[in-house]
């Protein structure tokens, strides 16, 4: 688990955050070692950067240059507790149905919990992700929102209001899952909302 506090925080400065968009060029480009464990270094710092969290798990492990050694072994990648409601994070650069873990959704949370993944690039996800998670919602009422890493980098270009366009993201993207039957539907919706300027 990253525990370097002073780290943490420092993420939140523009040099990191343009540290960090440098990496996930690399990784989209595939010119980096552990690409996987990279990505979700990306996702993590980008959750670091747009603060306002009580409490955040990124559970990867990093060598002493902040490196990464390993993606987060088996459960939740990162988990981010605010004052209002408590993110299950995950990170995938392969976005198919079975890379959603809903059971990593608690069925009774003490406060409000939302879920979300992130992808390299929400137009590159599998039909079946987004079918397979209107079912769960449907069934468990469970699901991740869906967006990709350069939609959170377009939030934090306004740093200070980053995490309350965050906010204002997931409650949209709720509505758009809980009103919409068609995947397809959900799908379009969710692609404007996010490709939106």
């Amino acid at each position: 688990m990253i525990q370097d506090k002073e780290w943490i925080n420092r993420q939140k400065t523009t040099n990191e955050i343009l540290n960090n968009f440098q990496l996930l060029q690399k990784v989209k480009a595939e010119s980096v070692e552990k690409i996987d464990a990279n990505f979700e270094l990306v996702v993590d710092r980008l959750f670091m950067a747009m603060g306002n969290f009580e409490k955040i798990e990124a559970n990867m492990t990093l060598d002493e240059d902040m490196k990464p050694k390993n993606f987060a072994p088996g459960g939740i990648d990162c988990f981010i507790s605010y004052n209002e409601f408590d993110l299950v994070v995950e990170t995938t650069r392969r976005p198919l149905s079975h890379t959603a873990h809903w059971d990593h959704l608690e069925d009774k949370p003490e406060k409000k919990q939302s879920g979300i993944i992130i992808i390299l690039n929400i137009k590159n996800s599998d039909p079946n992700l987004w079918i397979k998670n209107i079912s769960t919602l449907n069934h468990k009422n469970k699901f991740f929102h869906l967006c990709d890493a350069d939609f959170l980098f377009k939030l934090l270009k306004d740093q200070p209001n980053a995490f309350s366009k965050f906010k204002e993201f997931l409650t949209e993207s709720e509505k758009i899952w809980r009103n919409k039957t068609k995947w397809s539907d959900i799908q379009t919706k969710i692609i404007t909302l996010i490709r939106q300027e």
